[in-house]
């Protein structure tokens, strides 16, 4: 069994595993959460396990049909079965789930609706910046600009007889510089959409967790556009890179650039992709949102033997209830 198969198994089962760790009541992995974004305990119920759970789904079934694509592609071609170098698609095509995966949930907030029901709200909407730093919005921003800056290599040495231009398959690489700014361009547009959308929040401790969620989607989302635009760079780079004239590869300047910058666009694709999985809420919300303090939580049950709802602060901030909560 070639190398990669095994591969591909193992990565099924961590994308799957993940999720399931999520599934209500998933005490530990809920609390886990709660910890990081500051949170009091009591807030790690099952309204939060739902609300993880759900959006961890989506992410584990993006990764399982690209993976699943990648090996169905695999063992189809006679000629990839026992070709261990397909491994690096296995990886790839995980990555790239968990990319598409952060994403799937702030398209699926954005298109939501106010059910009518009441809804805690506070009196000012947020700004994108009040959840992430903005110099995490500035570097997804310029992240965008990486497959341009690979075909303007490509377009810098053209005449020079150090790229033979003819050999570019030019509508795929125009495409595929165009695809940065465009990325670019919708994270911006669908961070703010997501930040505008309706809160599912029915108490004010639902609407504090709710920030922490926000903040950790948003810093998920703009990874995942930099993990996208940096792979974009990459497949630029080696389309680009066949394009090299000459056999000495290392006195052309236009191959040194071009090899060069092919391999860091794809270690900055490996870094952003698995800084999804690593970004958490961050303090920037806590700071900016919640500086009085935590509302309380819920009152726990008989059954867990506590005695009063949470730890963290005050109650304010979130302006009582209401529709269109934000």
């Amino acid at each position: 069994m070639a190398t990669w198969i095994a591969l591909a198994v193992v990565f099924l089962s961590v994308s799957q595993s993940v999720s399931s760790s999520l599934k209500p009541p998933a005490v530990k992995p809920v609390r886990r959460f709660v910890a990081r974004a500051g949170l009091p305990p009591s807030y790690a119920g099952p309204w939060l396990a739902r609300r993880l759970y759900g959006d961890e789904s989506a992410a584990a079934a993006t990764c399982a049909v690209l993976i699943l694509a990648a090996l169905g592609t695999g063992l189809a071609v006679p000629e990839l079965r026992h070709e261990n170098a397909w491994a690096a698609t296995i990886v790839a095509a995980y990555l790239l789930g968990r990319a598409a995966g952060a994403v799937i949930p702030v398209v699926r907030a954005t298109a939501s609706r106010q059910d009518g029901s009441p809804r805690v709200a506070r009196p000012f909407l947020p700004s994108v910046d009040d959840y992430v730093p903005p110099a995490a919005g500035w570097g997804a921003a310029a992240a965008g600009l990486l497959p341009v800056a690979a075909l303007g290599v490509l377009l810098a040495f053209a005449g020079t007889g150090r790229v033979d231009t003819a050999e570019a398959d030019w509508p795929v690489l125009v495409l595929l510089a165009a695809a940065g700014p465009v990325i670019a361009a919708g994270t911006a547009l669908l961070a703010g959409r997501f930040i505008a959308a309706p809160r599912p929040a029915a108490a004010p401790y639902e609407f504090a967790a709710d920030d922490a969620v926000r903040a950790y989607r948003l810093r998920a989302l703009l990874a995942a556009s930099t993990a996208l635009c940096a792979l974009a760079a990459a497949i630029v780079g080696v389309l680009a890179t066949e394009t090299v004239s000459g056999a000495m590869v290392i006195q052309n300047p236009a191959a040194v650039l071009l090899m060069g910058g092919t391999f860091a666009a794809a270690l900055a694709y490996i870094a952003a992709a698995v800084a999804i999985d690593l970004a958490g809420p961050g303090r920037r919300y806590r700071d900016r949102l919640w500086p009085q303090g935590f509302p309380a939580g819920p009152a726990p049950s008989p059954a867990d033997g506590g005695t009063s709802g949470s730890t963290g602060g005050g109650t304010g901030g979130t302006g009582g209830t209401g529709g269109g909560a934000r």
